[in-house]
């Protein structure tokens, strides 16, 4: 063989040892780093925290407390994250604490709404109060109110009954002033005294007062001298002591309320009425009510008004006073008209020019004195 063609020299296996020993040792230092860093601890989510913070909160206490079954709800859930995250399982860790404040949020507010429900529930207990003192108060103002118009009724009535000096004759300027007080005196008799009878239909005295009425009132149509003016007094006191005898009764068995001041009410509440009250009760003045001697056109809508509050309130019979021409045949025709259309009680007087408001003589007197009155009669004082 020749030397330029030598076989190759051959290593032995020892030689190469050295060259491929270094990879194990590298794979094993690579596999162990991996290992540690596998099994260091994961940092705690911050969330987690944040539940922590909110659990021990001074509102929790309040919940735990005041909502316990939200609170032991959001309690619940958190402990589910601690037990997720040390599972391994971070993301259900993080879900569940960021649920776990919004239930401890939600406790918070039900604690809120069941303070804000207990003052809500004083205010209207304590609203209530005050209402039913305002009532009682009410209640008893009106009692008062009718007892102060009682007792100056009585002291009018016993005003009226002290004995009178006796009117002795006098010039003819002065009879006639007496003769017109006298008719005035009269034709009031004559109301107070039926307003009496409407209330207590079986006294027999008011009766016997309407007819001495009706015939004082009567006997001054024809001018006597000397003026029969204190007996018109004496008259006109005694159907007014007649009418508070015949309230007393019917005063004893009213309601606590107010009557008057809820019919006052009803017949104000129209608005073209203008009710007031007086001796009698409440009243309301019509005008107008007649073209010549016939209804006007309006009239029967006011007279339905009416008939529809007298329906209403039974207890107050109604009183029809004429103060114009034709009285006593238009006082009739009222009367049926208001007793066709409901009300229950209806009497009518007719007055004529006896009660003017205003002195005859005075420009307008005639359109301010030409009226009818509708008068409720209060059947108590």
């Amino acid at each position: 063989m020749s030397p330029s063609r030598r076989t190759p020299r051959v290593r032995g296996l020892g030689a190469l040892l050295p060259r491929f020993s270094c990879a194990p040792r590298r794979l094993l230092v690579l596999g162990s780093a991996i290992a540690l860093i596998s099994c260091a601890s994961a940092p705690r989510p911050p969330v987690l925290g944040q539940a922590d913070q909110v659990a021990l909160g001074p509102k929790a206490s309040e919940a735990k407390s005041e909502a316990p079954q939200a609170f032991a709800h959001a309690e619940k859930l958190r402990r589910e994250a601690d037990q997720a995250f040390e599972d391994g399982d971070q993301a259900a860790a993080e879900i569940l604490a960021e649920r776990s404040i919004a239930a401890y949020s939600h406790a918070f507010v039900l604690v809120r709404l069941s303070r804000a429900e207990e003052r809500l529930a004083k205010v209207k207990a304590d609203l209530a109060t005050a209402q039913a003192d305002l009532t009682k108060l009410d209640k008893q103002q009106a009692e008062v109110a009718r007892e102060a118009e009682a007792l100056e009724l009585r002291l009018k009535v016993a005003r009226d009954a002290v004995p009178l000096t006796p009117n002795e004759p006098a010039s003819a300027d002065r009879e006639a002033a007496r003769l017109e007080a006298a008719r005035a005196l009269a034709a009031q008799a004559r109301l107070l005294c039926v307003s009496a009878w409407l209330i207590a239909p079986d006294t027999k005295d008011i009766k016997a007062s309407i007819e001495s009425a009706d015939a004082l009132a009567k006997s001054l149509e024809k001018g006597p001298r000397p003026t029969p003016i204190d007996d018109a007094i004496k008259l006109r006191s005694g159907c007014l002591k007649q009418l508070t005898v015949a309230r007393r009764a019917a005063t004893a068995s009213a309601r606590a309320s107010s009557e008057q001041d809820e019919l006052l009410k009803a017949l104000s509440d129209r608005g073209d009425l203008e009710p007031h009250r007086d001796d009698r009760g409440v009243v309301v003045t019509l005008r107008g009510l007649y073209q010549g001697n016939k209804l006007a056109k309006d009239a029967r809508l006011r007279l339905e008004a009416l008939a529809k509050v007298a329906k209403a309130n039974p207890r107050f019979p109604v009183l029809i006073s004429v103060h114009e021409g034709g009285a006593d045949t238009k006082a009739s025709e009222l009367a049926k008209t208001l007793s066709d259309l409901g009300a229950p009680r209806v009497d009518a007087r007719g007055i004529g020019d006896r009660l003017p408001l205003v002195p005859g003589r005075l420009r307008g007197a005639a359109q301010r004195n030409t009226r009818v009155e509708i008068v409720f009669i209060s059947p108590i004082n």
